[in-house]
């Protein structure tokens, strides 16, 4: 899945909009759900994290944001292998 951006940080002829990720995410739920495989939203996580957790590019983030996110990637991984860590 494509991760959400801060649409206001982008200039010039290149633009990323959260409408098309949103888009182009749902179609990859689907397929990724056709062949029985599981989904593990981060979209949705970073889409409700501060501000903060975002740097001033595109699908990078500070040290706050890149927690989060492997915090829900260890829980997934975790849970898959029927592990508890």
């Amino acid at each position: 899945m494509l991760l959400d951006v801060i649409e206001e940080i982008f200039t010039g002829d290149v633009k990323r909009f959260n409408k098309d990720i949103e888009a182009y995410n749902a179609a990859a739920v689907e397929i990724v759900k056709s062949y029985g495989g599981e989904i593990n939203d981060l979209y949705s996580l970073l889409k409700k994290a501060p501000a903060e957790y975002h740097s001033d590019q595109t699908h990078w983030y500070t040290k706050g944001g890149t927690e989060i996110i492997t915090e829900q990637v260890r829980k997934a991984i975790e849970q898959s292998l029927s592990i508890k860590g």
